[in-house]
Parts: C-alpha cells; structure tokens; sequence
C-alpha cells in the first residue's frame, strides 16, 4: 500500500486522476481518517510452484486489484475509486471492489461506496443515487 502526498502520483491513477484527488483533499481531508492507497484485493495469478519467490511475489502483487483509496470514518470504511471522465464502468468496479474488499479483510464496520470525478456520465447519476454511492465531482 502507498502513500500519498499532494503532488505525489499514486502508482496506478494517471497524472490528472491524482490531481483530482488532490483538489478532493483539499476539501475534504478531515472529514475522513485512516486514508490507505493501492489496497490489493483479489485473487493472484498462480505461478508454478518452483518459480523463484520473487517472480511469486512480483506476480502476485500486479496481478491482484488495487482499490485506489480506503478511508474511514467513525461509522464507515468507504471504498474509493478516483475516474477521470466516470462511465458506467466504475460502478461495476467500485461494487467488484467492495465485495473484494469485504471477502479479503472482513472489516468490523459497514463498507460504502464512493467515486470522485471531474466528468461522471449523465447516465451513471441516478444509478449511483439508487445504490447509495456517494459522488464528489471535483
């Protein structure tokens, strides 16, 4: 998992992602705590089992998801994915998410949803209201 500072590229958002998230920090930072980046979920691609370690550990760290921020507050862990231009393909992501996020840690509080973009499709609006995302255009 990654740090992250403003200015920093996270290793999986492109350039204009990573500003996003940074003017949605600008607002919003302390509000939420617990911020964790590039948290893998999923299952790794199997290696045979007499390929050195590294390869196994390099495998499975590319191969496995990476949500691109976990954070929470005092009632909720929040998965969020940062989109540039969000289409209807974020939410089958984020929803992928939050079922691997649930399956890999078990965690102790309810799991909501969030996206935050510049540009979310008009068609995606009422789909995110009706599943209760929350939706930050910055």
């Amino acid at each position: 998992m990654a740090s992250f500072h403003k200015g920093h590229r996270l290793t999986h958002l492109n350039s204009w992602e990573a500003r996003l998230w940074s003017k949605w920090l600008d607002i919003h930072i302390d509000e939420y705590f617990g911020y964790t980046y590039d948290v893998h979920v999923g299952t790794p691609t199997k290696v045979p089992h007499d390929w050195p370690a590294w390869v196994k550990r390099d495998a499975a760290a590319l191969s496995m998801k990476r949500i691109d921020v976990v954070m929470e507050d005092t009632s909720n862990i929040y998965v969020v994915e940062v989109k540039e231009r969000a289409s209807l393909a974020c939410l089958g992501r984020l929803l992928s998410y939050r079922y691997l996020y649930l399956e890999t840690f078990n965690p102790g509080k309810p799991v909501q949803l969030v996206l935050v973009t510049d540009k979310p499709d008009p068609d995606l609006l009422p789909i995110l209201d009706s599943l209760g995302v929350r939706l930050f255009v910055v």
